[in-house]
């Protein structure tokens, strides 16, 4: 989506604030939700600002669509998960598109029945082990993955003889979310 346009107003004189002013400009763009990778105008009007003993002077600026990151996520584990024991598992975010993400980066998992966490964490991720949440605000570059998170579970008694979580990663300016899981 297009995001929303705003405009600074500077220059008050005497003391003044933004207070003294009313009304907005008109921003507008030819840019739409579908318009491809590239440099749009944003053309600013007076539109209904007005102010007392002041003058407006508008510029327009350029809007960049820039390429978009595309977040993938894979788990994996060594060894076999035995009822009654600890086991772990790591989940790896990585930037398959064309841009770099935007921040932030969510990763969700799911457990099936049968495991139940026990500790949730990765460099540089913020987790949350009642949700199984883990969030980052730092940006992915293209082709690159973040460090794992590392997800400890107790493997119940009486646990299926095959489990598979659901892990998914959504981040902020991606497009494609066929993948996300």
């Amino acid at each position: 989506p297009v995001p929303a346009l705003t405009a600074t107003i500077s220059g008050f004189q005497y003391n003044d604030t933004p207070a003294v002013v009313t009304g907005a400009p008109s921003l507008t763009t030819t840019a739409t939700s579908s318009s491809p990778i590239g440099t749009y105008p944003i053309t600013a009007a007076l539109g209904t600002l007005a102010a007392t003993n002041y003058d407006f002077w508008l510029w327009g600026a350029t809007l960049t669509v820039a390429p978009a990151p595309d977040l993938t996520i894979a788990s994996s584990h060594t060894g076999s998960f035995s009822p009654g024991q600890p086991a772990k598992y790591a989940l790896v975010v990585s930037n398959i598109g064309a841009g770099a993400t935007l921040s932030p980066v969510t990763v969700t998992d799911t457990l099936p029945a049968g495991l139940t966490a026990t500790a949730i964490s990765g460099t540089n991720w913020t987790c949350t082990l009642a949700t199984l949440t883990c969030t980052r605000s730092d940006a992915l570059a293209v082709s690159a993955s973040y460090p794992a998170i590392n997800v400890t579970v107790s493997v119940a008694t009486n646990a299926p003889s095959s489990v598979i979580n659901a892990a998914t990663v959504s981040g902020d300016g991606e497009v494609n979310t066929s993948n996300d899981s």
